[in-house]
């Protein structure tokens, strides 16, 4: 039988056609009597999913046709005869609007759930679940094994009128072990809320021996008639816990509203105001502080500089404007600062990735490329934390050994080691900028060393040394850092 590709614009279309179609059309398709030999689910589906590159011509064709013209009449002379020498098992019969009727019918007569129903289904065809009944009635069905529902409609044409259910309990019984909650009782609980002034939520903050299982929440869905039943215990325990409170004194009583502060225009352009000048936010206020007031957060204090949230609670706006204006600014890096941390990473001979392994305690932020942000000019600003933990470290650190030969030449020149941080560092600025060894040179003339050239740097990345003179390494880095993206 000849083949044919299944091309994108066939799967595409195959797709749009089967996405238009009701669900189920692929079952019925299948159902028909005028099925070419050989088609299945598989076949269709492995062509939409581009799993099957190729299809018969017959396959493709009817397939086609269908799903454009579901409704498409059977040839003359077929009828649902012309497949039952296949397996009865994947015949599909069309569910119709008749049979739902049907359906709805024998469910009111009857008066038991569908699921109950199908439980009535002993032995023979597999039991359709509750969905696939379910997908019947609404329509998202179209189609059934001919079988299962042939069985299915024969089962509850035969179930008696107002059957009894045999289930132990009715769907709306109370659970054994536990007391329906009647109107008395929920009306017996208001009127104590009422005498008292204590919510539900303030209940357990006074009562003792609160039984497992209960919470304030679960009371409000008893007033609220989200739960119909409760266990003994927990309404005994909510009866003797409001009749152990005094009745309510209202006389100069500060509600919760007045106990709050109204946030002004004014209080906002201070807090953003604050948050602008310092460069802190919400969250970098709050971080690692002991002693923020219980039911703050940093959501909240977003919420009162966006308008969000129309009052405060007097202590923790206090707390907040008290903090921002005790907290420092960021400082600002200028060329004494960068000529401060280039000295002392001379001085030490130790680079940016050697200092992190001396620090005690590094702070989450800082990495080896933040450090040759700051001396590049790339960050202006830094916060005074960071900065002092650095400037710590390298007070820390002795001189580099320097010695001196016979001769009385020069010193050799420091050397650092050369890890795999500083190689990321030249490769990944390298590619940034498309500037690669002897273009740098080229283009990168101020400062530059005289004793450095393109092999040697072409050497640190293809052929990584244990130690590099530390003034070439940071002129490169340096260097590299000065040009802009490609």
């Amino acid at each position: 039988m000849k083949r044919i590709p299944i091309t994108t614009k066939i799967r595409q279309e195959l797709n749009r056609a089967q996405a238009k179609a009701q669900r189920g059309i692929i079952a019925s398709i299948l159902s028909r009597p005028d099925c070419p030999e050989g088609l299945n689910a598989g076949l269709i589906k492995g062509w939409t999913n581009g799993k099957i590159k190729s299809a018969r011509v017959d396959h493709l064709h009817f397939t086609m046709d269908l799903l454009r013209n579901p409704e498409r009449p059977l040839p003359e002379g077929l009828d649902g005869t012309a497949r039952e020498a296949k397996d009865e098992s994947s015949v599909f019969v069309a569910v119709t609007e008749d049979h739902r009727d049907e359906i709805r019918y024998h469910r009111k007569r009857v008066g038991l759930a569908y699921s109950e129903m199908l439980e009535r289904m002993n032995g023979g065809p597999p039991t359709p679940s509750h969905s696939t009944v379910r997908s019947w009635l609404s329509g998202r069905r179209i189609s059934a094994k001919r079988k299962t529902f042939e069985a299915f409609l024969q089962t509850i044409r035969a179930l008696p009128d107002n059957a009894e259910s045999t289930r132990t309990r009715k769907r709306h019984a109370t659970p054994e072990g536990r007391v329906r909650l009647t109107p008395a009782i929920l009306k017996k609980i208001e009127d104590e809320k009422e005498r008292t002034g204590i919510a539900s939520t303030l209940l357990l903050r006074y009562a003792d021996n609160v039984p497992d299982g209960f919470s304030s929440s679960l009371l409000d869905y008893w007033m609220r008639g989200k739960i119909k039943s409760a266990s003994q215990d927990h309404i005994d325990f909510v009866l003797a816990a409001y009749a152990a409170m005094p009745t309510e004194v209202t006389q100069d009583r500060p509600t919760r509203r007045e106990t709050r502060i109204t946030l002004t225009e004014a209080h906002r352009a201070k807090l953003k105001k604050m948050k602008e000048e310092t460069g802190i936010g919400p969250m970098r206020l709050l971080r690692q502080r002991e002693d923020v007031p219980a039911g703050l957060n940093s959501a909240i204090i977003q919420r009162w500089i966006s308008g969000g949230t129309e009052t405060a609670k007097p202590e923790h706006l206090e707390y907040v404007l008290s903090t921002w204006q005790q907290a420092s600014p960021d400082i600002v890096l200028s060329e004494t600062h960068i000529e401060r941390l280039l000295s002392e990473s001379a001085r030490t001979g130790v680079g940016w990735t050697s200092l992190l392994a001396h620090m005690k305690d590094k702070p989450r932020q800082l990495r080896a490329n933040t450090l040759s942000r700051w001396t590049s000019g790339r960050n202006e600003t830094v916060r005074r934390e960071i900065w002092t933990a650095v400037m710590d470290t390298f007070a820390s650190l002795p001189d580099a050994n320097i010695t001196i030969d016979n001769s009385g030449r020069a010193p050799p020149p420091l050397r650092k080691p050369f890890t795999a941080e500083d190689r990321d560092a030249l490769i990944r600025e390298r590619d940034r900028t498309g500037v690669y060894q002897r273009e740098l040179l080229r283009t990168v003339k101020k400062d530059q060393p005289t004793d450095i050239n393109a092999g040697k740097i072409s050497t640190w990345i293809n052929n990584p040394p244990e130690t590099v003179p530390l003034h070439l390494f940071e002129w490169t880095l340096q260097a590299w850092l000065s040009l802009p993206d490609r």
